[in-house]
């Protein structure tokens, strides 16, 4: 138990405050969460606290690529299709701007990543300036059970090292909501420390590559691994760039696939379901004939124009010397480092092996989430079998053990691996989320007490 480790350096006596609810993370979904909060309760009626790893928090939707557009409407934002009246809204925000006509003049339902990026980061200013508890840099290392004197949980301890040097905390909370996001994943081939530096993942591609050419690179090179959405942005982005960019896209399918992106399809995600949580729905109806990436049909039709006109002889293709190369069906075996800095990937094709060195290695492979299995490594005696969430999110206890008000939710945990925060489509389940939340905190615990006080006076009777 993390308790027993830190009881040298942690205090964890029952004086400390404790709060009404923590949020672990201040991402999206923290966001999102809080938004509609809000739109319940009066901030000011509730104690609650926010732990970020980060020191700050860049809220993004996926790569930050200039030209990258949402697959979505800007209606799915945080809280707009719950309460379309509160101050959290993506319309408020351009109001609060002074963007709403410029962006009704636009005619674009689908807003830019750098809009979406500038609307998350004006929410997380907010809510802080709103009076919201946010502690940066602090990295969470798990969460703990404390007993009261009726043998049952009152509160839940939350343990993590804060700040540069690391100084080990503890919190304490009635309610502990876990949302915190995804992290970068990479290829096993691409994790070597001796390969990092020519490695840059897709998400952090365009502030690399930015660098880079400040700096003077003079790389050409590019290899882009992956099939779907991110591995496309990537590739547009390049497109328009500096000629002498040489593109070699790897991916194991055997062309870029368009999602189904339907009015259908649409309204089926954003249909509340009172029995299935809105990432159950989703999977069924995005994979139910897909299990491989996919992107945006406008978007595949852009690369496919692009590349036809990089076969057209002119002065800029001339300085290009070859249009951007598709290696489909093709799987990245082994990675290595020359003498030269370079990196030579193997590769494989229809039993065919290859290299090639590349200056830059970028991976389109997606997100990884959390192992929530190791942060409640210490309530393992307390849960019902291992960490499980019902249709609200909340984790499942064993019955009896904790307290009226006390409970533990977990956002991230139904979902596809890594899809949490970064996939478009997720943007239309935020607000079902976090309303499923809310009402689990709340409007369901006080029907439960409400039927208990009735049951109770009619035994009295």
């Amino acid at each position: 138990m993390i308790s027993s480790e830190l009881s040298p350096t942690v205090s964890s006596d029952h004086s400390l405050p404790v709060y009404d609810i923590l949020t672990i993370g201040f991402g999206t979904t923290a966001l999102s969460l809080a938004a509609n909060l809000a739109s319940t309760i009066p901030q000011s009626a509730l104690k609650t606290l926010y732990l970020e790893a980060h020191p700050q928090k860049a809220w993004s939707p996926g790569p930050s690529l200039p030209a990258a557009h949402m697959s979505t409407s800007f209606i799915s934002d945080l809280v707009t299709s719950n309460e379309p009246r509160s101050k959290y809204t993506f319309v408020n925000f351009l109001y609060t701007r002074n963007l709403l006509v410029d962006y009704t003049n636009l005619g674009r339902v689908q807003p830019s990543r750098e809009l979406v990026r500038a609307y998350l980061r004006w929410c997380g200013e907010e809510f802080i300036r709103d009076g919201a508890e946010v502690r940066f840099g602090c990295e969470v290392l798990g969460v703990e059970a404390a007993k009261g004197r009726s043998g049952e949980v009152e509160a839940f301890r939350v343990f993590a090292r804060e700040g540069e040097k690391g100084e080990l905390r503890e919190w304490r909370a009635r309610k502990v909501v876990c949302a915190m996001g995804v992290e970068l994943a990479f290829p096993a081939i691409l994790k070597s420390k001796s390969l990092k530096v020519a490695v840059v993942h897709a998400a952090e591609f365009r502030e690399e590559l930015e660098k880079r050419e400040k700096d003077g690179w003079r790389g050409r090179e590019i290899a882009v691994v992956g099939g779907g959405q991110h591995a496309a942005e990537v590739v547009e982005y390049l497109n328009g760039k500096n000629p002498r960019y040489r593109v070699t896209v790897l991916m194991e399918e055997q062309h870029f696939r368009a999602d189904e992106d339907t009015a259908f399809t649409t309204t089926t995600l954003q249909t509340s379901h009172p029995l299935y949580p809105p990432e159950l729905i989703r999977g069924s109806v995005l994979h139910e004939s897909t299990t491989y990436p996919t992107a945006s049909s406008p978007l595949l039709d852009s690369l496919y124009a692009a590349q036809y006109n990089q076969r057209i002889p002119s002065k800029q293709n001339k300085l290009r010397n070859s249009a951007t190369r598709f290696l489909s069906s093709t799987t990245v075996t082994a990675a290595r480092r020359d003498v030269g800095g370079k990196i030579i990937l193997s590769t494989t094709c229809h039993g065919q092996t290859s290299e090639k060195p590349f200056d830059l290695v970028v991976p389109a492979t997606g997100y990884k989430r959390h192992d929530y299995g190791a942060l409640f490594a210490g309530m393992t005696s307390i849960l019902d079998g291992t960490v499980s969430v019902n249709r609200d999110y909340a984790v499942n206890f064993r019955r009896g053990v904790l307290e009226e008000d006390c409970g533990v939710w977990v956002l991230g945990m139904l979902g596809g691996e890594g899809e949490d925060d970064v996939d478009d489509s997720l943007f239309q389940i935020l607000c079902e989320r976090s309303r499923r939340v809310v009402r689990s905190m709340f409007e369901e615990r006080k029907g439960k007490t409400k039927q208990r006080e009735v049951e109770n006076m009619k035994g009295s009777l």
